[in-house]
């Protein structure tokens, strides 16, 4: 999946997953929830 993939399914802007992946920042609680939905994991998963 794509930055750009990603961002569209979340609703957020590309940059806004570029900074993720940079460290730069994190995503809140309901975009989390959104991530473990889309890539079927839990939070744990996620995290960790």
């Amino acid at each position: 999946m794509t930055q750009k993939q990603l961002a569209g399914a979340l609703g957020v802007d590309q940059r806004t997953i570029s900074a993720w992946e940079k460290g730069v920042c994190e995503p809140g609680f309901f975009l989390l929830a959104k991530l473990c939905e889309i890539f079927d994991e839990t939070f744990d998963g996620i995290l960790t």
